[in-house]
């Protein structure tokens, strides 16, 4: 996965795509914070994003209870999931 990540990076990293490593939750915030749009998979970035209004597009398996616990519960928000269970 690694591999994958850092092709992705490569072929975006000129496109305003921000690649962020931190170990403080503090810097996390901050990022997401100043951010236009949030594209996550179901982490704690979703309500993170939610906390500052930020706009998000989420990705969740397919397990129906994780997606209708933890998706962003505004309006202007892009849930996604998948159709396979894992």
């Amino acid at each position: 996965e690694k591999q994958q990540a850092n092709e992705l990076i490569n072929e975006f990293k000129h496109k305003n795509i921000v690649y962020f490593k931190s170990n403080s939750i503090n810097d996390i915030f901050s990022v997401v914070a100043h951010s236009k749009l949030l594209l996550t998979p179901d982490t704690s970035l979703v309500h993170i994003a939610s906390a500052f209004s930020i706009p998000i597009i989420a990705l969740y398996s397919g397990n129906d209870f994780f997606f209708d616990k933890f998706k962003p519960s505004f309006d202007e928000n892009t849930a996604a999931k998948s159709q396979i269970i894992r």
